[in-house]
């Protein structure tokens, strides 16, 4: 994506979902958009501890993501919330996913930069 010269939009937007071992938690970032992670609010809403969560940037759509947060434990009916700034370009992706069947409810807030 080039640098954006024109104008464009910028809009505050949630997404919520959920992850376990066999379906992630995935945002992608469309063409011409720029994605500025706000927060990410991870919830053991079960009675057991899960014990290695990640969430991993892939840049670009390839199959080599690099760790932004490896093995998190969250206790039981406990919330952990990433508050640092994350920014995403054009074609890369966030998973976040936990190595239990726990479910997880997760919050990301972001600033979706649109340039098309």
């Amino acid at each position: 994506m080039a640098i954006p010269s024109g104008s464009g939009t910028e809009v505050l937007k949630e997404q919520f979902g959920t992850g376990n071992n066999t379906a992630s938690f995935i945002m992608t970032v469309p063409t011409d958009h720029i994605y500025t992670i706000i927060s990410i609010i991870v919830c053991n809403n079960t009675a057991n501890q899960v014990p290695a969560n990640k969430i991993i940037i892939d840049p670009n759509g390839s199959t080599y993501g690099e760790m932004a947060l490896y093995e998190q434990v969250i206790e039981s009916k406990e919330t952990f919330v990433v508050n640092e700034k994350i920014v995403l370009s054009s074609g890369d992706q966030m998973y976040i996913t936990n190595a239990t069947n726990n479910d997880l409810n997760i919050l990301v807030s972001y600033i979706d930069q649109d340039w098309t």
